[in-house]
C-alpha cells in the first residue's frame, strides 16, 4: 500500500478506518472495506495528492478539480477507471476529513459514473459471445477427447478437468474464486442420481467485508449428464492426480489445486483454442446472461440469478448483452438442449 505516500495527517485517520475493517469492528455508518478495496482507496488518494501537488491545488477537492483529475486518467487509462477513481477519492475523503461533503464532487461523481455505464467495459466485446451452450458443450468435447486417449494418464485426467471446469463453470457461473473452493463431499456433492449440491462459503464469494460470515451460496441443480460426468471423474479421472478432494487439482503440485488466477487463464486459453475468441470466467458470466436473456421465458430475472446478483438492473448493466427471464435450472435444461454437436476443437 502506498499509506506513507498520503499526507502525515491523513495516514492515522486511514489506518484507523482499516484496522476497523481487519478486526471486523462494525461501526454504525461505518462500511468495512476489503484489504483490496482498501489499498485502491489509498491508491486512488495518493494519485489525487500528487495532482494537486503538482498543480499547485488543495487537497480538498472541489468540482472543477476533480473532473479535471478525472479527464486526466480517463485519458491514460478509460472512463471506468476514471469514475473509479473519483469515487474513491470522495470515500476516502470522508475518512480523512469526517463530515466531509461537496454536492459539486458528487454531481462530478455521478457524471463520470454514467458515461462508464454507458461506454461499458474496454474489454467487453460483442465477439466474446461465443454463447454459454457452446462453453458448455466445448467442455463434454473435452471429456470425450480424455475417455479417447490410449493411456489414460495424467494428461487424460487434465483434459478430463478442463471440461468439468469449462461445462461446470456454464452451468454454474460463479467467479474463479469460488470454482477454485470447490471439492467433493466439502462444496460439492451428488446426493442422488442426476442430481449436484453445490455449497460454497461466503468467504469465497465476492461479497462486502461484513458480510464474507453470512449465507452460503447453496444450490441444487438437476442434470443427468453433468453429474454423471462429475462420477466418472471422480472415479476414474481425479484419482490420477491425487488423492486429494479438490475438483480442479495441480498437475505440478500433487495435494493442491489449482489458484483462482489459473482457473481463468485455463478458462481462456481453452477457449481461444476452439473459438479463436478469449472468454475469461468473468466474461463467460456475460454469455450466459445474454443467452438466458435470449432464450428463457423469464430472461433478465433469470440471469440475475444465475449471476447471483439481487438487481435486475445491474445484470442488464454490466453483463447483459440483449434482454430477457427464469431460473437457473432451466437454464441448465436449456444449455443441455441447445449444446452444438459441430464444434470443431482445435487442440
Amino acid at each position: 500500500m502506498r499509506l506513507r505516500e498520503l499526507p502525515e495527517d491523513w495516514q492515522p485517520a486511514i489506518a484507523e478506518r482499516i484496522s476497523i475493517s481487519m478486526g471486523d469492528k462494525r461501526r454504525k455508518g461505518c462500511p468495512l472495506w476489503s484489504a483490496a478495496h482498501s489499498a485502491s482507496v489509498i491508491r486512488a488518494l495518493a494519485g489525487w495528492v500528487d495532482h494537486c501537488r503538482s498543480h499547485g491545488l488543495p487537497l480538498r477537492p472541489t468540482g472543477r478539480a476533480l473532473d479535471r483529475y478525472a479527464s486526466q486518467v480517463a485519458e491514460r487509462a478509460s472512463t471506468r477507471t476514471a469514475s473509479d477513481y473519483v469515487g474513491r477519492i470522495l470515500g476516502g475523503m470522508t475518512v480523512v476529513e469526517p463530515g466531509f461533503a461537496s454536492q459539486a464532487c458528487e454531481f462530478v461523481a455521478c457524471d463520470w459514473r454514467e458515461r462508464a455505464e454507458q461506454e461499458g467495459a474496454a474489454t467487453k466485446t460483442g465477439s466474446q459471445l461465443v454463447g454459454a451452450s457452446e462453453i458448455y458443450g466445448l467442455g463434454f468435447d473435452l471429456m470425450e477427447k480424455a475417455r479417447k486417449r490410449r493411456l489414460r494418464g495424467v494428461h487424460a485426467a487434465r483434459d478430463f478437468r478442463n471440461g468439468i471446469l469449462l461445462s461446470l463453470s456454464a452451468a454454474l457461473p460463479q467467479r474463479a474464486r469460488a470454482l477454485s473452493a470447490l471439492a467433493f463431499d466439502q462444496t460439492l456433492a451428488l446426493p442422488a442420481a442426476g442430481l449436484i449440491h453445490v455449497r460454497i462459503p461466503a468467504r469465497m464469494l465476492k461479497l462486502p467485508e461484513d458480510r464474507k460470515n453470512g449465507e452460503p451460496f447453496d444450490r441444487t441443480l438437476s442434470s443427468q449428464k453433468l453429474a454423471e460426468a462429475l462420477l466418472e471423474y471422480r472415479r476414474s479421472f481425479r484419482p490420477l492426480f491425487d488423492e486429494g478432494q479438490c475438483l480442479f487439482p495441480s498437475m505440478l503440485s500433487p495435494g493442491a489445486a489449482i489458484s483462482e488466477g489459473q482457473i481463468g487463464r485455463l478458462t481462456g486459453d481453452l477457449t481461444a483454442r476452439a473459438f479463436g475468441v478469449r472468454v475469461s470466467i468473468h466474461r463467460l458470466r456475460d454469455n450466459v446472461a445474454t443467452e438466458a436473456s435470449e432464450h428463457l421465458t423469464s430472461g433478465g430475472r433469470a440471469a440475475t440469478a444465475l449471476l447471483g446478483h439481487r438487481s435486475e438492473r445491474t445484470v442488464q448493466r454490466y453483463y447483459d448483452h440483449s434482454t430477457g427471464l427464469a431460473s437457473a435450472q432451466e437454464f441448465v435444461d436449456m444449455i443441455e438442449g441447445q449444446r452444438s454437436l459441430d464444434v470443431e476443437l482445435k487442440l
